[in-house]
């Protein structure tokens, strides 16, 4: 059983998938050379949100999300 002091918030685990993403797509970007991610956020209406990245072109990577 998990007690309060253990919960993690909604806001640390956003942050943590967020900076894990950011990291992944630095690291692409890094090893690609010249192409950049380009970030939009979404929202689902009846709950849910997040940011998408797309690499539309690269030397290495033709396209990504």
């Amino acid at each position: 059983m998990i007690t309060s002091e253990q919960e993690i918030s909604k806001e640390t685990i956003t942050g943590f998938f967020q900076s894990l993403q950011d990291q992944i797509c630095q690291s692409l970007e890094d090893a690609d050379g010249t192409g950049q991610f380009q970030e939009d956020s979404w929202e689902r209406p009846g709950g849910g949100e997040g940011v998408r990245a797309q690499l539309p072109v690269g030397v290495l990577l033709k396209k990504g999300e």
